[in-house]
């Protein structure tokens, strides 16, 4: 059934070949060979034929043609690799001799439809090897079978910038990103005008392995080729900065865009979400050390009256570099929230903008009950729990007026769900969870 397409490009062009006075009979024989799956048979024909003379270069075609077929009957895609190559050298012989032909061939211009119809198949099967759940069901590594159909798609069709997509898509599922940024810059070399996707697509790929000049550079390339689409690209570029500790100069970035147009809420925003990464580390950085410190008094309350000196002198530093680092985490998440809120000023019906600040809120009080879990004193441990609870309610607040503007997001009511279960509304709660499909 798969060499359905096949045949009938086969079976046209001997029809057409009919009426041909010159049809040479060997063509009759390769043929049969091919239409009964016999393709060695019709790879002896044919080579025996081109050693014989090779000017008969619609003789590549038909050696191309078999050794594609038979290409196909291998299960693993993989194993398809070198014939696909050897038959893709025939196809391009035959073109070159046929092209020269006084009188044009059949198989010349059946050679393009030929080669095409080997590269959707291959590439369908990649697609579903990769995505149709149904299908990767029926082979024992669908990923590494995805990965080999739009390889061979690529072998078969070389220029087919879709197939390097596909390919790098099919690389990121497996966690392979060097592959995948590998297929990527093949996309933006064979394209003649790379979209903005494009660039974008490729920076976060070097931003996820950790690549962060080649992230500014396909960054600044596409902040040169498309000055209009800057709040697209800005970030990531403010990403690169960040991660490289230039997180100064990745807020300029943004103040700029807002100096350049006051009153775009999108450039606050995007300003707020970037202070607020910076404040996401320091909390990552003190849940560490919330742990740690617990750990210290834990072994000064066991010493009772006699406590080491030296845990005790590593626990007074630590609780002051704590302090000092919430100090900064407080204080960044206030900016961040302040430029947020700003951009909600601007555009008070936006619900991305309050479910950003319920998340900032919700984030806050999660590290508060971080705090609460890591103490050894009762009274504190109280009082954490409590400002924890006044930070939910805030985020709550938030949260609600996003659902008013955006009921169908399922996502917020989750959110929802989880802040209303936190503060003991169950009720509340009970109808989060059923809109959020829980």
């Amino acid at each position: 059934m798969k060499r359905f397409n096949f045949l009938i490009i086969l079976l046209v062009t001997v029809v057409m070949m009919l009426g041909c006075e010159t049809k040479d009979p060997l063509i009759d024989q390769a043929s049969t060979m091919i239409v009964i799956g016999n393709y060695d048979q019709a790879i002896q024909i044919t080579t025996q034929a081109l050693e014989e003379d090779s000017s008969k270069g619609y003789m590549y075609y038909y050696r191309g043609l078999a050794q594609a077929s038979k290409a196909q009957d291998l299960a693993d895609p993989s194993e398809r690799t070198p014939l696909y190559a050897d038959s893709r050298m025939d196809f391009d012989m035959g073109v070159e001799w046929m092209s020269q032909a006084e009188k044009t061939p059949q198989e010349l211009e059946d050679t393009d439809p030929t080669l095409l119809s080997f590269w959707a198949y291959e590439f369908n099967e990649g697609v579903g090897n990769l995505n149709n759940d149904s299908l990767r069901a029926l082979v024992p590594d669908p990923d590494a079978y995805a990965i080999a159909n739009f390889s061979n798609a690529i072998v078969i069709i070389p220029d087919s910038t879709v197939s390097y997509e596909a390919l790098s898509y099919a690389h990121q599922a497996v966690g392979d990103l060097a592959s995948a940024i590998e297929a990527y810059e093949q996309v933006l070399e064979r394209k003649s005008a790379p979209t903005l996707d494009d660039y974008t697509f490729a920076t976060n790929l070097y931003l996820r392995n950790d690549q962060y000049d080649m992230a500014e550079k396909r960054a600044l390339e596409a902040l040169d080729l498309f000055p209009e689409n800057t709040i697209q690209v800005i970030p990531l570029l403010a990403d690169v900065y960040i991660n490289i500790g230039e997180t100064e100069k990745a807020i300029e970035l943004i103040r700029d865009l807002i100096a350049d147009d006051p009153t775009n809420d999108q450039y606050y925003r995007v300003l707020g979400i970037q202070i607020y990464q910076n404040a996401e580390e320091v909390d990552q950085e003190l849940s560490g050390m919330y742990e740690q410190l617990f750990e210290l008094d834990r072994e000064i309350v066991r010493a009772n009256k006699n406590p080491n000196p030296d845990t005790v002198a590593k626990r007074d530093a630590l609780k002051a570099e704590i302090a000092e680092l919430e100090e900064q985490t407080n204080k960044l998440t206030q900016m961040s929230v302040d430029e947020i809120l700003k951009s909600v000023d601007l555009n008070p019906e936006y619900a991305e903008s309050y479910r950003i600040l319920g998340v900032i809120h919700q984030n806050k009080a999660a590290n508060l009950d971080n705090k609460r879990n890591y103490t050894l004193d009762n009274d504190e441990a109280l009082e954490y729990d409590n400002q924890a609870k006044e930070v939910l309610t805030t985020a709550l607040g938030y949260y609600e007026k996003a659902s008013e503007l955006d009921p169908e997001n399922a996502d917020l009511w989750q959110s929802l769900f989880q802040v209303y279960s936190r503060l003991g509304m169950t009720e509340k709660a009970m109808e989060a969870m059923d809109k959020a499909g829980l």
